[in-house]
């Protein structure tokens, strides 16, 4: 068995935000041995590109970190390497060609000169004939004409041949190949395939392909991992993997592959994105007991608020949570928003574990958590304008600049419905109806991505309940918003989320796709519940 000349472990990367640090490779093992040529497949947005690029650390570090993981090559851990024994590797040991080569040609320089350069960066002595040598080798018939050509008066086709071109006259151990086919002609794709079989095999010359076409893997790889969510989900000896899948979501994008065939009418496609999917909202085993005592000699009595709750949110997605009054679903959101401490368990915001930070580092996320109380009278001061109270959350978490803080409030009003003009008058002036869309205003002012709708439409007439509940629709996909939806109100729950939890005492007593838990409820007390729809 050929040995490991690359073998990556336990490789984690995220991405600097505003609310922290979102992890988009999250704990990835592969290996690479001499001479190998593996895929890596997946949609786009699945954390292929991030994950290649950043070993050997492409990516800008302004932007993004290595949080955990060894990448050996040759026993080396490149993660540890300083940037300048890495740039030694870079191009030399560790080649890449990118989906574009028209980005990643220099538009100013003649194509012999790119070429010189990368003999001048290995400290190679510099030499005409072997330049063109390696024009010939990769396809371009006429060297001595291309030498002297700029990138622009070349076909994308021919940028991708001087793209590998530079990489052989390197000859690396390993050549990264990142979508090498997907910006060029169909008629084209195979030739690059095929040189890319060529380099591989005189030169045993290991490559690590990054694609999102099965048909480009099955062509070039003798094994392959499916990438998902910034995780690998199942990886595999190509033809085992292509002709019997074992992860639900490889099964899927096989199903996308064969629909492509000219056989077939209609094109199969995947529901949402791999971002789409991406928890950003995670909860675990999370508990909150009050202790009462009624006088200096009773005896205490600890009153479970809500007892040992799991639940993911994922990006663009709501869930309601359903229950009488008393059930727990309020204090579920004050411990979300961190008004109330957690008696135990775990909550991760985008990433992050706010489970027990401090009120002044968890004002820094505040904005990415916003509510929607259930009165408007409780929230709104009558003393203030609309405008003030658009004002309040943009200066407070610094949203625009001053300047431009008229116009926000104006753009705010119109996405909620409201007439700018009605931003000079006061709570008192507004109907019911229109306070909650001020609510809901103050709510999306600070660009939260997550809000938390507590019985938001239940103080509310019947004709004016559906355009709120409209509204909230159209801003969940206009914002791409996720909503966790706290309602006693089933049918409003039915109308707006994706999944239901269903809270009694505390607990979660039943958990799942609204259709499921509507139509194929399990527990006594969700029955019930269905049973008092009027």
């Amino acid at each position: 068995m050929r040995e490991k000349i690359l073998d990556v472990q336990d490789f984690k990367v995220s991405f600097y935000q505003d609310q922290g640090k979102l992890q988009v490779v999250r704990g990835i093992d592969l290996f690479l041995r001499k001479g190998e040529m593996i895929g890596i497949v997946g949609e786009s947005g699945s954390g292929k590109s991030v994950t290649v690029s950043s070993l050997i650390k492409l990516q800008d570090e302004s932007i993004s970190s290595i949080d955990q993981g060894s990448v050996l090559f040759e026993g080396e851990n490149l993660v540890n390497l300083s940037e300048k024994k890495l740039a030694s590797i870079r191009g030399k040991r560790i080649a890449y060609i990118f989906q574009n080569p028209s980005q990643a040609l220099n538009p100013y320089k003649r194509i012999g000169k790119q070429l010189e350069s990368v003999l001048k960066a290995h400290r190679q002595p510099y030499s005409y004939p072997l330049i063109c040598e390696a024009l010939k080798e990769v396809g371009i018939d006429s060297p001595d004409t291309v030498y002297n050509m700029y990138p622009f008066q070349l076909s994308g086709g021919q940028n991708q041949r001087i793209m590998i071109a530079l990489c052989i006259l390197s000859k690396p151990d390993i050549l990264i190949a990142d979508e090498p086919t997907s910006s060029i002609d169909a008629s084209l794709r195979k030739r690059i395939l095929d040189l890319l079989i060529k380099v591989n095999k005189k030169y045993q010359m290991s490559i690590i392909l990054i694609t999102h076409d099965f048909d480009v893997a099955k062509y070039l790889c003798e094994r392959i991992h499916i990438m998902y969510g910034g995780l690998i989900v199942e990886e595999g000896i190509l033809k085992e993997v292509f002709h019997k899948p074992l992860h639900p979501y490889t099964n899927e994008l096989i199903k996308c592959a064969r629909s492509l065939d000219l056989g077939d009418d209609n094109f199969y496609s995947l529901e949402g994105s791999p971002l789409a999917m991406d928890s950003i909202l995670k909860v675990e085993n999370l508990s909150k007991h009050f202790i009462i005592k009624s006088s200096t000699f009773s005896k205490k009595e600890i009153i479970h608020a809500v007892k040992n709750v799991t639940f993911e949110l994922k990006n663009g997605q709501s869930i309601g949570l359903i229950g009488e009054s008393g059930s727990g679903k309020s204090t579920m959101a004050n411990l979300l928003l961190k008004l109330l401490e957690p008696s135990s368990g775990k909550i991760h915001l985008f990433g992050q574990d706010i489970t027990y930070i401090s009120e002044s580092e968890m004002r820094k996320h505040r904005r990415d958590i916003q509510i929607i109380f259930q009165y408007t009278n409780a929230v709104l001061d009558p003393k203030m304008t609309v405008s003030e109270l658009l004002l309040e959350p943009l200066r407070i978490h610094k949203i625009v600049e001053k300047s431009e803080l008229d116009s926000e409030v104006d753009r705010l009003l119109t996405l909620v419905g409201l007439k700018t003009s009605e931003k000079n008058k006061f709570p008192s002036q507004l109907s019911g109806g229109q306070n909650q869309r001020v609510i809901i205003a103050r709510a999306i002012a600070t660009r939260a991505k997550i809000i938390i709708c507590d019985e938001p439409v239940s103080a509310l007439d019947v004709s004016v309940q559906g355009q709120i509940l409209n509204l909230l629709s159209k801003l969940k996909d206009e914002l791409k918003l996720s909503y966790i939806f706290i309602s006693h109100d089933l049918k409003v729950v039915a109308h707006m989320c994706d999944q239901i939890a269903v809270m009694y005492k505390g607990e979660f007593v039943e958990f799942g796709k609204t259709h499921d838990v509507l139509y194929h409820s399990e527990h006594d007390y969700t029955k019930k519940l269905l049973e008092a729809i009027l």
